[in-house]
């Protein structure tokens, strides 16, 4: 995944990457710094994610991450993440598509879900395994 728009992902960098992050829908993947072992050869992706959230985008999923509430498995676990990382915070880097919600087989964002299912699928193809922070691949 390339994007022109990359950010340092860590808990003493959020008010900066919050701010650049966009308020559009879109597909989105946390990096480490370098590239690491895999099942099948090396990858520098930590986790593919999406939103199709109406309100705020990209910038209010990933503040779900810093911001956890009860029963937010996915951002909970992430939160974890960023804390344990914290004394390596320039290790991670999230990069971003912006994507248009269009429907798709009477489902509204599909293309959103669709592109990141095809991304897991992929990875998948590429490594044998799944990036190490994501929990499964098709949803």
């Amino acid at each position: 995944m390339t994007s022109k728009s990359m950010e340092e992902f860590s808990l003493r960098n959020e008010s900066r990457l919050l701010e650049s992050l966009p308020k559009e829908k879109g597909v989105y993947a946390i990096k480490f710094k370098k590239n690491f072992c895999r099942f099948k050869g090396k990858s520098d992706i930590m986790y593919f994610g999406s939103t199709t959230n109406e309100n705020g985008g990209l910038r209010t999923r990933i503040r779900f991450y810093f911001h956890p509430q009860k029963g937010q498995e996915t951002n909970i676990r992430m939160h974890e993440k960023l804390e344990h990382y914290q004394h390596h915070p320039s290790n991670f880097q999230i990069s971003w598509f912006r994507m248009k919600g269009k429907k798709k087989n009477g489902k509204k964002d599909g293309n959103i879900k669709d592109k990141e299912k095809k991304l897991l699928n992929e990875y998948e193809e590429k490594h044998l395994e799944l990036p190490p922070w994501n929990r499964s691949g098709r949803k």
